[in-house]
């Protein structure tokens, strides 16, 4: 079960910049919350808090949002597009 922030501004900083990095991945991906989630087997809700950084999602959930975007975790941490996006997957369309 996710968790709220406790407050701290070293926990809020870390879920702001996770949720930035999440929506940007999507925004590449050109996927929509609610595709995100039916990919992920989240709600909508849910991708929208962690975007906003209002809860944590926890490591099954994070890596469940790494399958939704076909990602690996670790490119999911990472800067820039994802290495694996170079190469053509199915049911994805190259990012822009």
């Amino acid at each position: 079960m996710p968790r709220a922030f406790d407050g701290s501004d070293l926990e809020r900083q870390r879920l702001l910049t996770f949720g930035h990095r999440l929506r940007q991945l999507r925004a590449w991906r050109e996927l929509s919350q609610e595709a995100l989630a039916t990919r992920s087997g989240l709600s909508r809700d849910f991708i929208a808090k962690v975007e906003q950084g209002r809860t944590s999602p926890g490591l099954l959930r994070v890596w469940e949002l790494a399958d939704g975007l076909d990602i690996t975790l670790g490119e999911l941490f990472s800067e820039g597009l994802p290495p694996s996006w170079g190469r053509r997957r199915p049911g994805f369309d190259r990012p822009k």
